[in-house]
């Protein structure tokens, strides 16, 4: 599977920070990419928008800059996505279409969105070693989603929860300035929570026509960009975006399939299934975990009894569970709680 740096990923968020940026050809510098080719490409590699960046960061005049970006990001610069969600039936189409094509649009960030009893959480995690960018590549989506939620629901935005595991970046009362929600830091997840009933609450924008029109250019924008990529996507690729997508949709009483459901899913063999994969110089196992892993420790943290996470991550029995637990982070299931009561969390020990 090509590496996350390689993925393509809409060339507007570039044309933003040109637009921002007081030295167009500073920001571009080490891309490959001049001013003119910027205006002429639809997209861009992850490696080149992360380049961009970097490169902007010293030429931003306000410590805050990516705050108020954020303010502004959900009315216009996700494409067809805002246009989707400011149009859609519901608030909760309208965040739901947002974790559906956010991973094609920014594809160095994975969305995992759970409803658990009273609460709705969308939680975002990077699929790829950000160094120092990985704190604002985080916050800016998660800032833009709660800028929407604030449009949405004005009078009931402090019921909103942002969690965010680093320290602020800027003071907190920067942050709710910007925002009129909650923010925690320094904890054990980056996270946007609201109340479930929201996703029910009508918009008074809805307009069924755009709407569809705005979906069905989520939709094109997808099969243009794998259409630029080059090639028909992997098998190990085509089954990633199936446990993903998943995700994204998951509840929890729902469980991650087996090989032989993910085989029928792509209308293969279980054993041509894991040919290809094998070909591929992987299997469904490891694909599977890359998924488990950071599931499980959210499972668990959420309260969820060890049993109940072994059957909704698809484990024949909790101690199969336990023995990848131990593998994954170096420590059994029951100590993950423990350590969170200390300030600490599993993961310095173990193997991916």
């Amino acid at each position: 599977m090509p590496p996350v740096s390689d993925s393509l990923m809409p060339a507007s968020y570039v044309r933003v920070m040109a637009r921002t940026t007081p030295d167009v050809v500073r920001l571009l510098a080490g891309t490959g990419l001049t001013p003119a080719m910027l205006l002429e490409k639809h997209t861009v590699t992850v490696a080149q928008q992360l380049i961009c960046v970097r490169n902007s960061l010293s030429m931003m005049r306000r410590p805050d800059w990516h705050l108020a970006w954020a303010k502004h990001c959900a009315e216009r610069f996700h494409g067809p996505v805002s246009a989707a969600w400011q149009c859609a039936p519901t608030l909760g189409e309208g965040v739901e279409t947002f974790a559906r094509f956010m991973p094609k649009r920014i594809p160095y960030l994975s969305w995992r969105n759970t409803v658990e009893g009273l609460y709705w959480t969308l939680a975002v995690a990077p699929r790829m070693a950000l160094g120092e960018l990985s704190e604002i590549l985080v916050e800016l989506p998660l800032l833009s989603l709660v800028s929407y939620l604030s449009a949405m629901r004005p009078a009931d935005v402090r019921a909103v929860v942002v969690e965010l595991v680093h320290e602020p970046l800027v003071p907190p009362a920067v942050y709710r300035r910007w925002f009129k929600c909650s923010f925690r830091f320094e904890a054990l997840r980056n996270a946007v929570t609201l109340p479930a009933h929201w996703c029910e609450v009508a918009n008074v924008d809805y307009d069924a026509c755009v709407w569809e029109l705005a979906l069905r250019r989520c939709r094109e924008a997808e099969d243009e960009q794998r259409g630029e990529a080059g090639a028909t996507a992997s098998t190990a690729a085509a089954v990633s975006v199936r446990l993903h997508e998943g995700l994204v949709r998951q509840r929890v009483d729902h469980r991650l399939p087996c090989l032989e459901e993910m085989a029928e899913a792509l209308h293969l063999s279980p054993r041509t299934l894991s040919r290809r994969l094998a070909a591929e110089r992987t299997s469904y196992q490891m694909l599977l975990d890359r998924v488990r892993k950071p599931l499980a420790q959210d499972l668990l943290l959420r309260g969820l009894r060890i049993g109940e996470v072994a059957n909704l991550l698809g484990y024949a029995s909790p101690s199969s569970f336990d023995r990848a637990f131990v593998r994954w982070f170096g420590a059994a299931p029951r100590d993950l709680r423990a350590a969170r009561g200390a300030g600490t969390a599993p993961g310095a020990g173990g193997t991916p």
